[in-house]
C-alpha cells in the first residue's frame, strides 16, 4: 500500500471546510492518512478517539458530505478520488469489497451511494478514469467494486433465462408438428417431470429470498445498534440508556433521521438550557426520543463574543 497522501486544496479551501469544528476537521485530516488505497477506513470510530474526537465529529463530516459511513461501521471519503492518484505499481485494492460494491464513481471522481438514484449513464466508465483512478495493469480491479448497468449480473441472468425459454418453446412448437400418438404419451411424462423441476427451483428460489431477508434484517438490527451507540456518545445525559435503546428500537430511525437528530442533540447540547446548572435540564435521553424533541425549535446558544466574556446568541447551530 502507498504509503504517502495528498489532499487537494480545492476540497479543504471552502466555506463548508472551514465552518466546521477543529476537532472535525482534524479527524478528516487522520482519516485520509490512514485510509487504504481506495479511501476506505475499517474503525473511524477509533481514528476519533484516538485523536480525542467523538462520534459528533465523525457525524458532522458525514452530514457535511466528506465521508460516507456504512451500516457495517467501515466509512469512505467521498473526494478520495479527487485528493489521490496512486501509481499502478504501489496500488492494492480493498479488502471492504462489500462496501465498495456499494459504491459509484461521478464524473468529477466523487463517490456516491449507488441507492442515491444516480443514473448509471452519468457515471464515468472510459480507460481514461481507471489510469486516472489507479492506472492498474488489471482492469478488473477497479471494476469488479463499481460494475455498470452494462454487466449488471441479474440483467445477465434474466437475459439467459429468457434465452433458454425461448428454445424450450421453439423446440417445442416445432416436435408438436410431427407428433405421433406415441410422441404425445412420452411428452407426457416429460412434461410432469419438468413440473417437479419447476417446484423445486421454485421452492429453491422462496428459500434463497428466505434467506437474503434474513441477511437483510440481521443487518438492519447491526445498524440500529450502530446508530443508538452514536446517539447515546454524543447525549450529554446518560441516565437511563436501557429506556433510551428500547424508545430508539421502536423508533427505527433511518439513517438521514439519524443524522438529523445527532445534529439536533448538537446544537441543543450548546444551549443555555442545557449548558444551566451543569446540565440539569437535559431529559433522559428515553423522554427526548419519545418526545420527538429534536424536532423542537432551536433554543439560544452560547457563544464566545469578541471580549472574553460568553454571551447568548439567538442562534442555531444547525443553521
Amino acid at each position: 500500500m502507498a504509503e504517502r497522501r495528498m489532499i487537494c486544496r480545492s476540497v479543504i479551501e471552502t466555506d463548508q471546510f472551514q465552518e466546521m469544528s477543529m476537532e472535525a476537521r482534524l479527524l478528516y485530516y487522520e482519516l485520509l492518512v490512514r485510509a487504504d488505497d481506495d479511501g476506505f477506513v475499517g474503525q473511524p470510530r477509533s481514528v476519533a478517539r484516538m485523536i480525542g474526537a467523538g462520534g459528533r465529529e465523525l457525524t458532522i463530516l458525514e452530514s457535511s458530505g466528506y465521508v460516507i459511513i456504512f451500516a457495517s461501521g467501515v466509512c469512505v471519503i467521498t473526494h478520495w478520488r479527487i485528493n489521490n492518484q496512486i501509481r499502478h505499481d504501489r496500488y492494492h485494492p480493498t479488502t471492504y469489497l462489500e462496501e465498495k460494491s456499494l459504491l459509484r464513481l461521478l464524473p468529477n471522481r466523487e463517490y456516491v451511494l449507488a441507492e442515491d438514484g444516480i443514473a448509471c449513464g452519468s457515471l464515468l466508465w472510459d480507460n481514461d478514469m481507471e489510469e486516472i483512478c489507479c492506472e492498474s495493469d488489471e482492469p478488473e480491479c477497479f471494476e469488479n467494486g463499481f460494475e455498470s448497468a452494462e454487466n449488471d449480473p441479474c440483467e445477465d441472468v434474466v437475459a439467459n433465462l429468457a434465452t433458454e425459454y425461448s428454445l424450450v418453446k421453439s423446440s417445442q412448437v416445432k416436435s408438436s408438428k410431427v407428433k405421433s400418438s406415441q410422441d404425445q404419451t412420452d411428452d407426457c411424462a416429460q412434461s410432469a417431470a419438468e413440473g417437479v423441476c419447476c417446484q423445486q427451483e421454485q421452492k429453491s428460489c422462496e428459500s434463497q429470498k428466505a434467506a437474503a431477508e434474513r441477511i437483510k434484517a440481521a443487518n438492519e438490527r447491526k445498524a440500529q445498534e450502530r446508530r443508538f451507540e452514536e446517539f447515546w456518545e454524543a447525549y450529554p445525559r446518560h441516565v437511563g440508556r436501557k429506556k433510551a435503546e428500547e424508545a430508539y428500537r421502536r423508533l427505527k430511525p433511518s439513517e438521514q433521521l439519524h443524522r438529523q437528530i445527532l445534529l439536533a442533540v448538537y446544537a441543543a447540547s450548546q444551549s443555555e438550557q442545557w449548558q444551566r446548572e451543569g446540565g440539569r435540564y437535559i431529559p433522559h435521553g428515553a423522554t427526548y426520543i419519545n418526545g420527538r424533541r429534536w424536532e423542537d425549535e432551536c433554543q439560544p446558544v452560547l457563544k464566545k463574543d469578541s471580549d472574553t466574556d460568553w454571551g447568548i446568541s439567538e442562534e442555531c447551530m444547525l443553521q
